[in-house]
This record gives C-alpha cells, sequence and structure tokens, in this order.
C-alpha cells in the first residue's frame, strides 16, 4: 500500500480559506434566498390584501345595490318573499344596467303619481257630480213631475212641454 505524500501547511492553510469563503457563499446565498422569499410573501400578501379590498368593496357596492333594489321594489308593491319577480331585480348588477333600471324606476313613480293625481281629480269630479245629482234629486223629488194631475201647478217642475220650468233652472 502506497502512502499518500503528506501536504503542507500552506495547502491546508489554502483549504481552509476556501471552505470558510464556500461557508460565507453558502450564507449571502441562504439571506439572499431569505430575502427573495421575503420580498416574494410581501408582494403576494400586498397582491391578496389589494384583493381582499376590491372584492369587500365590490361586496359593499353590491349589498348596497341590492338594498337600494329591495328598497325600490318595495315601494312598488314587489315582496322580496315573491322570488320569480325579486330574484330578476336582485341579478342587476351592473351598474349600468342599475342605472337604466332607476331611471324606469323614476319614470314609473312620476307616471304612477300623474295617474294618481289624475285619478284624484275624478274623484273629486265624480263627487262634485255625485252631488249635485243628489241635489238634483233632492229638487225632484220635492216637486211633482206631472203637475196637471195634482192641480199644484205653482209648485210644478216641468212646464206643459215637459221642460224644467224657467224659474228653477
Amino acid at each position: 500500500m502506497k502512502r499518500l505524500p503528506r501536504l503542507s501547511h500552506t495547502f491546508w492553510a489554502y483549504l481552509n480559506g476556501l471552505t470558510s469563503d464556500i461557508d460565507r457563499l453558502l450564507e449571502v446565498l441562504e439571506k439572499e434566498r431569505i430575502s427573495l422569499l421575503e420580498r416574494q410573501f410581501s408582494a403576494i400578501y400586498s397582491y391578496a390584501k389589494e384583493k381582499e379590498n376590491l372584492v369587500k368593496k365590490v361586496k359593499n357596492g353590491e349589498d348596497r345595490l341590492l338594498k337600494t333594489v329591495t328598497q325600490i321594489l318595495t315601494k312598488m308593491g314587489v315582496s322580496p318573499k315573491n322570488p320569480s319577480i325579486f330574484d330578476e331585480f336582485k341579478n342587476i348588477l351592473d351598474f349600468n344596467d342599475f342605472l337604466r333600471f332607476e331611471k324606469w324606476f323614476l319614470d314609473y313613480t312620476h307616471k304612477k303619481k300623474e295617474v294618481q293625481l289624475k285619478n284624484q281629480r275624478n274623484l273629486n269630479w265624480a263627487k262634485s257630480g255625485l252631488a249635485q245629482t243628489i241635489e238634483l234629486s233632492k229638487i225632484l223629488m220635492k216637486y211633482p213631475r206631472n203637475c196637471n194631475t195634482d192641480g199644484a201647478a205653482g209648485q210644478c217642475l216641468y212646464n206643459s212641454r215637459g221642460q224644467i220650468r224657467e224659474g228653477l233652472k
């Protein structure tokens, strides 16, 4: 068996220096890897936080939109318990569709108010017409139609030709 040559002191010093350089290089690489991982984690975390905030904003917007649609539909007399109609409107979460719906609702309520005012005017007219009819019927009941047979010509509502007497018009 052959004996290996004895290594010099300088070679061992060189080898020790090389291993310490390798150790330092590994430490630097490890620190760089940890730093890179921290940066990646930070980027992922901030991205996730941003997405979470965006999701919260969208969710809040959807909730506000749904609440507004619910209020509008309730004012229209559509109950949230009626799923067929309510679900159709609940799915309107596109902002442009909502603006169109809001405009339609404002037009609808304006027309509804116009119809209510018209109905109120018609009702008032009918009430006044009814009052006039009642007054006229009171007059008609007071005066007999056929005065010639009664002999009460002074109280007769109609003249001899069947027309209302001039003084009572």
